[in-house]
């Protein structure tokens, strides 16, 4: 059964901040500004959705994701 949040609900906000988030740091570039920037993309993420456990996870998945593809890039 499929369900869906509600348009405008804190989930589906969460979401479409989250989905910007990503277009905004999803290309890695091999630079110290690069990673100062992704930390304070996703600082601003965690503060602007403070106390929220999904967002927290959301904004950890993606610095993870974004680690390890840099690592994996580097190994090439």
């Amino acid at each position: 059964m499929e369900k869906q949040f509600a348009k405008g609900s804190e989930e589906w906000v969460i979401f479409q901040d989250f989905y910007r988030l990503c277009q905004n740091v999803w290309i890695i570039e091999d630079s110290d500004e690069y990673w100062n920037h992704v930390k304070d993309e996703i600082d601003d993420f965690w503060k602007k959705y403070r106390g929220d456990i999904f967002a927290k996870h959301l904004g950890f998945s993606l610095l993870n994701t974004l680690e390890e593809k840099e690592k994996a890039r580097k190994k090439k």
